[in-house]
């Protein structure tokens, strides 16, 4: 470390050092936005056409009562959820089996 800058430090130690944290960090803020249900729901309750997954399965199966198509659209939302996560780990590069947290 000795006569190196405070960019090579930061870029060399502390990023890669810190790369889990922000990978479940930014991984569970757009997960988040992704599932968003509840501002929809109180603020625009699907009027003007707002529509995510979640609402629409949230109408599926409960203002419409077709379960199995309300089905299908969860199981969907939760299989993009999982390549969602599964392109951030990639991309990421991080071994999550090697990172330990300090008890």
């Amino acid at each position: 470390m000795d006569g190196a800058t405070a960019w090579q430090r930061l870029k060399r130690v502390t990023i890669p050092n810190m790369k889990a944290a922000i990978l479940v960090a930014v991984l569970f803020r757009t997960l988040d936005a992704w599932r968003i249900f509840d501002n929809v729901f109180i603020m625009t309750s699907g009027q003007e056409k707002t529509q995510v997954l979640s609402f629409l399965t949230y109408q599926q199966i409960i203002t419409r009562t077709e379960l199995g198509l309300g089905n299908a659209v969860g199981v969907l939302l939760f299989l993009s959820v999982v390549l969602i996560a599964a392109v951030f780990i990639k991309g990421f590069r991080v071994d999550l089996s090697q990172v330990r947290g300090d008890r």
